[in-house]
């Protein structure tokens, strides 16, 4: 049985207000026939050890099918929020997305395609994640 092999290239990499953490968002390419993806992860930034990968505090969002153009925000030091201007073919193509990450609340801005864009009602409130 072959085991998919992925690849990560880092697009951008957007520091917290507080410069402790930040968001990274990747193009991922895996082997075995399983695709390509985007996908933003918040991660402890680390300047001590410059050539080894930030620890990942949490995923924010996963999309599937391609890579696809993917921004975030820092609206403060407990809200994020991510968008695509991008349609998405379907809904689907969201493979995963977290409302919260420890104490930050995650709202989303992505279309999909014969849908209405999909919002986050916590990112209207900018409510303190739970």
């Amino acid at each position: 049985m072959e085991h998919a092999h992925c690849d990560d290239a880092l697009v951008k990499r957007i520091p917290s207000p507080d410069g402790r953490l930040s968001i990274a968002i990747y193009n991922r390419s895996c082997s075995a026939g399983t695709g390509l993806y985007t996908y933003a992860a918040v991660e402890e930034t680390r300047s001590a050890l410059l050539w080894s990968r930030p620890n990942v505090v949490c995923y924010l969002v996963t999309l599937g099918g391609g890579y696809h153009q993917l921004d975030a925000v820092w609206k403060d030091a407990h809200h994020i929020e991510v968008s695509s201007p991008e349609e998405l073919e379907n809904e689907y193509a969201i493979v995963s997305r977290e409302e919260t990450c420890e104490n930050i609340s995650i709202g989303y801005q992505l279309k999909v395609k014969s849908s209405q864009t999909l919002v986050d009602p916590n990112n209207l409130k900018c409510a303190p994640a739970q």
